[in-house]
């Protein structure tokens, strides 16, 4: 839980970050790769081939590369993705128990 908040915003701002380089790439990419050579603006399919093709590569990478969570606890998903030789750190939930107990009297 410790780095949700963070893992959030650098999730965020890649998200804002690549919708970006693809609003500035559009149109450009899309008459210089068009596939129809003789009215390149009327047919802009060749930049949603590209751009298809860097999504396949994503998807594919990630399928190989990130465990599956689903149905796992919080705690199960930490230890997923925590390297050999570091050890959980078990603050984060005890000071989230103390203060559920401070609130509890």
């Amino acid at each position: 839980m410790k780095v949700r908040a963070k893992s959030i915003s650098f999730s965020t701002g890649a998200n804002w970050l690549m919708n970006y380089i693809v609003a500035q790439t559009f149109l450009s990419l899309s008459i210089s790769i068009s596939t129809d050579r003789a009215c390149p603006a009327g047919h802009p399919n060749g930049v949603f081939w590209l751009f298809g093709i860097i999504g396949l590569i994503g998807l594919v990478g990630f399928a190989f590369t990130l465990p599956e969570t689903k149905g796992k606890s919080l705690e199960e998903i930490s230890e997923l993705f925590n390297y050999e030789g570091e050890e959980v750190s078990s603050s984060s939930t005890d000071d989230a128990n103390e203060s559920s107990d401070e609130s509890d009297s």
